[in-house]
């Protein structure tokens, strides 16, 4: 297992990426498109935030602004339709009936499917309950989404949250990650949950600060034919020497 701390989202977004690239575990073919993977990775992150990532390439981080952006509209829209999602690539994953899985604000903001209530809520019912709870955890991979040949079969299994010394931390755990198109822009939403989380627990615990975001990915992989682009984004100079 990788671990390691970052001072940021980019910062960590950075990290994996050089990490990855070079020092990745395995090279598989899933589907046959070939993959640089590493397993069981995790980065704990300071000062999280829902800010667009900065990387090393200025005209990849004009894309990424704007599609953070288009991507958290829509998730707080929570609509699940491929025809409304912010790219063309949300159409080639739809289920039969035109819809998709992973609008994570329709999952964790909208969806009661299997709760009383929807799983960000249960989160935070909980650690309203219990300061010290165990149990804030909010689900996004479902038992409805476990499909054989499944197109769209959800990247995160959950993300839980803790009150430590009045800083809220959140730990998220994803099957798989490819970092060119998931985390770039997953990090970011986790970051806005855990602000969401702590404004909704204002009133409860006025003293509640931002702690750490904890990233962990099963299989963190890049697809080799986005290395061009990737090594653009990277920087170098800025990389936790302890990695090397």
């Amino acid at each position: 297992m990788f671990v390691n701390n970052a001072k940021n989202i980019s910062d960590a977004y950075s990290q994996l990426l050089w990490l990855v690239y070079n020092h990745y575990d395995y090279k598989v073919k899933p589907r046959g498109m070939p993959v640089r993977e590493k397993l069981n990775v995790q980065i704990t992150i300071d000062n999280p935030n829902s800010d667009p990532i900065i990387t090393n390439d200025i005209d990849r981080n004009r894309i990424i602004k704007h599609y953070t952006r288009k991507e958290l509209d829509w998730y707080l829209n929570g609509d699940t339709k491929a025809d409304g999602a912010p790219s063309k690539f949300w159409k080639t994953i739809a289920n039969d009936d035109g819809k998709i899985n992973s609008n994570y604000g329709h999952i964790t903001l909208k969806d009661h499917s299997e709760f009383n209530t929807t799983p960000y809520y249960f989160a935070l019912k909980t650690i309203k309950k219990d300061k010290d709870s165990r149990q804030a955890i909010c689900r996004y991979n479902k038992a409805k989404h476990a499909k054989l040949n499944s197109k769209d079969f959800v990247c995160t299994m959950y993300q839980n949250f803790h009150i430590r010394e009045d800083k809220l931390h959140s730990t998220v755990r994803m099957r798989s990650a490819d970092l060119f198109t998931g985390p770039v822009y997953d990090l970011p939403w986790f970051s806005y949950l855990m602000e969401k989380m702590q404004w909704d627990l204002g009133h409860t615990y006025p003293k509640l600060r931002i702690g750490t975001l904890t990233f962990s990915a099963d299989s963190l992989h890049i697809y080799e034919k986005d290395t061009d682009s990737i090594l653009k984004m990277i920087k170098l100079d800025e990389i936790n020497q302890t990695l090397i």
